[in-house]
C-alpha cells in the first residue's frame, strides 16, 4: 500500500507568516494563487472559470502533535478534541477549503476565497459537484443558484408575468453575493453571460453588467433579512388593475385577498432604475412583501426564487379578476 503524498502544487498567497492567516475565509480577502506543477497540469482538464472547487493542502508549518485546543484559539473555550474542530494543528494536517476559479493562466489558476499561507503544498483538489447543475454562468457565480434564475425566467415567461427583457431576478448566495440577470437579457432564454455577481459587502460589481434596477435589489436585501431571492414582473393584469383602482384587492372577495392584503404594499409611479424608485422601494420592503410598482410592475422577495413566483402568479389571478368584475 503506497501512502506516499505527492505535493501537485502550491498556493501563492499575501500571507507569510502563520500568524497573519485568518481562521475562516471570507469575501474580503484578496484572491490567491493556485500553482499546479505542470508535471500533474492533464489533471486540470475540465476545469473552468467560474467552477468551484475543493483544495486540498498540507498545512505544512502545523503542529502534529496536539490533540486538544480550544476552539477558534479562544482560551475562555473548554478545549475539544481537535478532530471536533477547524483547528490546523492535528496528527495529519490537511486543509480543505472550497474557492472559486477566478482566472486560468497556463497552470496558474486565481482562486477565491482561501486563507492560506504563501507556499503551502496542495495535495489534490476536487470539483464541487451539483449534478445538472453544471453549468459554468461565470466568476463569483454559484452554478445552482444560476439554474433556479435561469428556471424562474423561464417560468415566468410562460405564465405571462414577463415578456422580452422586461422584469429582472436575483437571489444571494452564502458568500455574500448578489447574482442577479445582467440588463437587456430576455428572462425567458437564461444562457451563460447572462448573469452579473455583486459584492453586496464590498458595493462593487464582480462580474457582468447588472441590470439597471439592480440597486432596487440591493436596497430590499439590505432593508429585509428574510429576503434571499427577489422576484421583479412586468404583469398585465396587475399594472392594469393598479391604474384602476388605488389597491385592487379591496374589489374582490375571495379568501386569499386576506392574506395578501397584509403582504402587499404600492409604489407611486418613479422612474425605472432611479434611486429614488430604489430608496422608495427598501423603505417599505420593510413591512410589505408584495410591492406594486404603479404602471410598472410587482416586486416580489421571498426565502426563494420558488416562493417569489408563486405570490406573484396569486397576486396576478387576483388583478385579473379584479379586471374582469369591474
Amino acid at each position: 500500500m503506497d501512502t506516499n503524498l505527492k505535493f501537485i502544487g502550491k498556493i501563492s498567497s499575501g500571507f507569510k507568516h502563520r500568524s497573519e492567516c485568518p481562521r475562516q475565509p471570507s469575501s474580503n480577502l484578496e484572491p490567491a494563487q493556485l500553482i499546479i506543477n505542470k508535471d500533474f497540469l492533464h489533471a486540470a482538464e475540465g476545469l473552468h472559470i467560474g467552477d468551484e472547487i475543493y483544495i486540498f493542502t498540507w498545512l505544512h508549518k502545523s503542529d502534529r502533535n496536539i490533540l486538544k485546543c480550544h476552539p477558534r484559539g479562544d482560551k475562555n473555550i473548554p478545549k475539544k478534541g481537535v478532530f471536533a474542530t477547524r483547528s490546523p494543528d492535528r496528527p495529519n494536517p490537511i486543509g480543505l477549503h472550497r474557492v472559486r476559479i477566478l482566472n486560468i493562466h497556463d497552470n496558474v489558476f486565481t482562486i477565491h476565497p482561501i486563507e492560506v499561507m504563501d507556499n503551502t503544498p496542495v495535495i489534490d483538489i476536487k470539483i464541487v459537484s451539483y449534478g445538472r447543475y453544471k453549468i459554468h454562468f461565470g466568476p463569483y457565480i454559484d452554478g445552482k443558484i444560476a439554474m433556479e434564475i435561469k428556471k424562474t425566467g423561464y417560468r415566468a415567461w410562460l405564465r405571462g408575468l414577463i415578456s422580452g427583457v422586461n422584469g429582472n431576478i436575483s437571489a444571494l448566495d452564502n458568500d455574500g453575493h448578489m447574482v442577479i440577470t445582467n440588463s437587456g437579457v430576455n428572462k425567458g432564454m437564461i444562457e451563460p453571460g447572462d448573469l452579473a455577481a455583486y459584492d453586496m459587502v464590498g458595493d462593487r460589481v464582480l462580474y457582468g453588467n447588472p441590470s439597471s434596477e439592480y440597486r432596487m435589489h440591493i436596497n430590499i436585501y439590505k432593508n429585509q433579512s428574510r429576503a434571499r431571492a427577489i422576484l421583479h414582473t412586468h404583469p398585465l393584469n396587475i399594472i392594469i388593475a393598479s391604474e384602476k383602482f388605488n389597491n385592487f384587492l379591496e374589489k374582490i372577495e375571495v379568501f386569499e385577498k386576506e392574506i395578501f392584503l397584509e403582504k402587499i404594499g404600492f409604489v407611486e409611479p418613479l422612474k425605472p432604475g432611479s434611486l429614488e424608485l430604489a430608496q422608495a422601494v427598501g423603505k417599505l420592503s420593510v413591512k410589505k412583501q408584495l410591492i406594486v410598482l404603479k404602471e410598472h410592475g410587482l416586486i416580489v422577495y421571498g426565502k426563494t426564487l420558488k416562493e417569489c413566483l408563486s405570490l406573484s402568479e396569486e397576486l396576478e389571478k387576483l388583478a385579473e379578476m379584479a379586471n374582469k368584475l369591474f
